[in-house]
């Protein structure tokens, strides 16, 4: 079986030249050429999102290749693309809400794109005319009633405030009809296949408790957990329709439980031994099927044929790590991601009743296999002894020797988990001749429940210190210069980046934040603005170990505060659209840093996010950062 994958895997890579100059930064900055490949549930028909310059077009095509529809998105950010049976595709997009109609933040709306595939016909769903708001805050799945295709979406009513309600979309016309509503925060459903709800969720923050509801009403809790800041998720149908899978992380240890909605059965837990983990459901019944543990690439189905499928599909990909992305309701046919050491990431369509592979698709076609820098796992002790996890990236060609560094923390940061792939930024760093060390900090994700709340109330503590032991760690090895170094990131990262040269003394030679919080207080009043006790505000809360009168420790980790102690130069970049950290974040660290006298540069992008969705000014960040690190932290 799969005799054709290992000969398609070399005519992937044939003729390419070795003398390959070094790719230009532009390169890195693009958007990948392909985003969210998924089947059909058929198996017959595959659809993505193309991106070419800075346009989008939704493509929808056969397996084998013969055109079906496309439809321009033009500027629109694609967020995720799914199936709705094997006739209509949903298209989820967002954008940046300029005005102030619903309360005093801006805001990122989602809304959803049908397409008919078989006719082309495409609308937009729940817009005002439905007297909804229009944003779609949760989508809950399919299903075919009365030959009619609906979706079901949680957004809200016009003048309803800030309560949410499901409602069921004709997918031909529009048209919106609400099934279920609730005032209750934390609200979520979870539906079968014929579109009914099989359960709901809700949390009470006077109780404290999370409860799980059978049925679309009644009062009969069928599981519950008591969480200050509701730690529990309902993911979707178990094993059987009869079952819901929650997730909860409200106890010593995470868990994943398989509730039974009738009877006098007991929950169940799953996956014990999977920390950093997605679970898979079916393309026709919803019903789970396994999970894949996303640092080793390695998926558990309950089902062992289709364990023994996708063992046989992974073998001739060993060397690379391996995202399984979609699959038909057969499982039969996938489609999986590869990335690795020479592989910047290739989707494959993976036929098994054939055994035979086929590349779609190069997420970076202009960049070639030897040029990407090779990623690995390396462990390291923090101060107080705890381990570390990170993933070390080195330039291409070089030997791990006295290397400069680029320290390029993740964001969230609580939950967050950066693993070996494919990392356009930190493959950008090492294509100029830098290592980059992006360690999994204490509060990241995918070590279990005790080494994410060894992050709470540590930023600007350990959670820094975890940062600079690894300069230490890779300063003894013999991998690094210690006096080379420079701090990046992003979100959260963009944060630990000030907080490198502001709160700690003589670590980096220059910080680079992108879309960084420099006031630690104004982020706490931001949680609150809709009552100090929304859980929002709980999380950033306990996060951060403050409480609303904890303004001494806030202002004493907020580079803000500490601007005059920077000692080393720093460049901020801000998008204009960001809604998660304000611009103002970056513009009053701009000001007390030029207050103070210290060296630093103001970078503001017209029309970017938080997530760098545009490809103009996902590639003017790239190279401002690249340059600035090369001026101040030259590779030598």
């Amino acid at each position: 079986m799969f005799k054709w994958l290992l000969a398609g895997l070399a005519v992937l890579w044939f003729g390419l030249s070795p003398a390959w100059a070094t790719p230009p930064l532009t390169v890195y900055g693009k958007l990948p050429a392909t985003e969210d490949l998924v089947l059909s549930p058929d198996g017959k028909a595959l659809a993505y999102v193309s991106v070419e310059s800075d346009k989008r077009r939704l493509i929808v095509q056969t397996v084998d290749g013969a055109p079906l529809q496309t439809l321009s998105l033009g500027q629109m950010k694609s967020r995720y693309l799914r199936w709705a049976g094997n006739d209509h595709l949903l298209v989820f997009v967002s954008t940046t809400l300029h005005h102030r109609s619903v309360d005093a933040y801006e805001y990122e709306m989602m809304s959803t794109v049908s397409l008919n595939v078989k006719t082309g016909k495409s609308l937009e769903l729940l817009t005002k005319r439905t007297s909804a708001i229009g944003n779609i805050l949760g989508y809950y799945g399919t299903a075919e009633l009365n030959g009619h295709r609906f979706g079901y979406f949680r957004s809200q009513l016009l003048g309803r405030g800030s309560s949410t309600d499901l409602f069921r979309v004709d997918l031909e016309d529009g048209t919106a009809t609400t099934v279920n509503n609730s005032n209750a925060p934390g609200h979520e459903w979870v539906l079968d296949e014929q579109g009914r709800i099989a359960a709901r969720s809700a949390f009470n923050p006077v109780t404290n408790m999370w409860s799980l509801y059978a049925g679309a009403t009644g009062d009969h809790v069928v599981f519950s957990r008591t969480s200050k800041v509701s730690d529990l998720a309902l993911i979707g149908l178990g094993r059987t329709a009869d079952t819901v899978l929650v997730e909860d992380q409200s106890g010593d240890e995470d868990s994943v439980v398989e509730v039974p909605l009738q009877g006098t059965g007991k929950p169940q837990e799953l996956f014990q031994d999977l920390k950093d983990g997605k679970v898979y459901f079916s393309a026709d019944h919803n019903t789970l099927l396994g999970a894949m543990d996303l640092h080793r690439g390695d998926a558990d189905f309950f089902d062992p044929l289709l364990k023994k499928r996708f063992k046989a599909a992974r073998k001739p990909f060993a060397k690379y790590h391996v995202s399984l992305i979609s699959y038909d309701a057969a499982f039969d046919r996938l489609i999986l991601l590869t990335e690795g050491a020479d592989d910047a990431g290739t989707y494959w369509f993976v036929d098994l009743t054939s055994g035979k592979a086929s590349a779609l698709a190069q997420a970076y076609p202009d960049i070639q296999p030897a040029d990407v820098g090779p990623a690995s796992l390396v462990r390291y002790k923090a101060g107080d002894g705890l381990e570390i996890e990170a993933i070390l990236t080195l330039p291409p060609g070089r030997k791990p020797e006295r290397l400069p560094l680029v320290m390029l923390p993740h964001g969230g940061p609580i939950g967050i988990t950066d693993r070996v792939r494919f990392d356009w930024w930190a493959q950008a760093f090492a294509s100029r001749g830098y290592a980059v060390l992006q360690p999994n900090y204490r509060g990241s994700g995918g070590y279990g429940s005790a080494f994410r709340r060894a992050g709470y109330g540590e930023w600007g503590r350990k959670m820094q210190s975890d940062l600079s032991d690894g300069i230490a760690f890779l300063a003894s090895q013999g991998t690094i210069d210690p006096k080379r170094v420079c701090i990046v990131g992003g979100s959260y990262g963009g944060y630990a980046a000030l907080a490198g040269v502001t709160l700690q003394q003589g670590v980096y030679r220059c910080a680079v934040s992108y879309g960084g919080v420099s006031d630690l207080g104004t982020m706490m009043a931001r949680a609150g603005h809709n009552g100090r006790n929304n859980l929002a505000a709980r999380w950033e809360e306990r996060a951060m170990g403050a409480t609303w009168s904890g303004e001494d420790s806030l202002r004493a980790r907020s580079p803000l505060h500490q601007a005059s102690k920077a000692d080393a130069p720093i460049l901020l970049i801000h998008g204009k659209d960001d809604t998660v950290v304000p611009p103002a974040e970056s513009d009053t660290m701009d000001n007390a840093l030029q207050k103070a006298g210290k060296p630093h540069q103001l970078l503001k992008l017209d029309g970017e996010d938080h997530w760098l969705s545009s490809p103009a000014t996902r590639t003017q960040m790239l190279q401002a950062s690249v340059n600035f690190v090369l001026e101040h932290n030259p590779p030598g």
